[in-house]
């Protein structure tokens, strides 16, 4: 049994708000990082696959912002589910302070755990060191997954780090009965990156049959660039907060 840490449900506590029966579900996780990756394949999933917004997580760490599209409101981080019960997406559209992260991840993982979830998967960007005519998404996971990505033409990093959201879950996957998985792939840092974004989508077609087209995320991307680079600039003031401590890499 896990050890609450203490203070978690202080620092991030899901609400539920739509009552749902799950499936033993894919519980995928998408944060603000280099191009806005996490994000956007969230968005995508929840659009393609006409998911049910089921409930948000209440912190004090999360920023006195309330997105709005069309004059909706709707919060800053929220979780919706297939119709089937079968996937979960996690979507936030504000970046968050590396010591809040711990408290998400645990709340995150807990409810997921709790709801049968077999497995976590955390997209994440990384930042590009150089341009290359190739797109290629990395997979990071314990060594029987490993095994099954690389059937899927997914490779693997040879060494490196896992940082911000993702790398918490990922730590807290491996305390728990849930499998934890992280796609990564190079995108651009400061400013939204579609492409990159649909190639994990393909991805996640290849291995866990989740079966969406990219073309409408490339064009609702496009077509979207002035929210995603108003996240994207908020992302970046956040970072820039942070680097005044000691920063990790995500991979090297």
């Amino acid at each position: 049994m896990m050890v609450m840490p203490a203070g978690a449900k202080e620092g991030a506590q899901i609400v539920q708000t739509r009552k749902v029966t799950l499936d033993k579900p894919i519980v995928i996780v998408g944060f603000p990082g280099p191009g806005l990756v996490g994000t956007i394949v969230a968005h995508h999933l929840i659009q393609m696959m006409d998911m049910e917004l089921i409930g948000t997580i209440r912190s004090p760490f999360i920023p006195a912002i309330a997105p709005f599209y069309s004059g909706a409101l709707r919060a800053p981080i929220r979780i919706y589910a297939s119709k089937d019960g079968k996937i979960v997406t996690v979507i936030s559209e504000v970046a968050l302070p590396t010591i809040s992260l711990p408290y998400f991840a645990y709340a995150i993982s807990e409810w997921a755990q709790n709801n049968g979830a077999t497995e976590l998967i955390c997209v994440e960007g990384l930042a590009k060191k150089e341009e290359k005519k190739k797109i290629v998404v990395y997979g990071a996971a314990e060594p029987e997954i490993l095994k099954e990505l690389l059937e899927h033409d997914i490779p693997r990093l040879p060494v490196g780090f896992i940082a911000g959201m993702s790398g918490a879950i990922m730590n807290e996957c491996l305390m728990r009965e849930v499998d934890g998985l992280c796609l990564l792939v190079e995108a651009t840092e400061d400013a939204p990156d579609p492409e990159a974004s649909a190639e994990v989508v393909r991805s996640l077609n290849r291995i866990r049959g989740v079966n969406t087209d990219v073309k409408q995320l490339l064009d609702e991307a496009r077509t979207m660039k002035k929210q995603l680079r108003d996240l994207a600039d908020h992302t970046g003031k956040v970072k820039e907060q942070e680097r005044r401590n000691s920063p990790v890499p995500i991979y090297t």
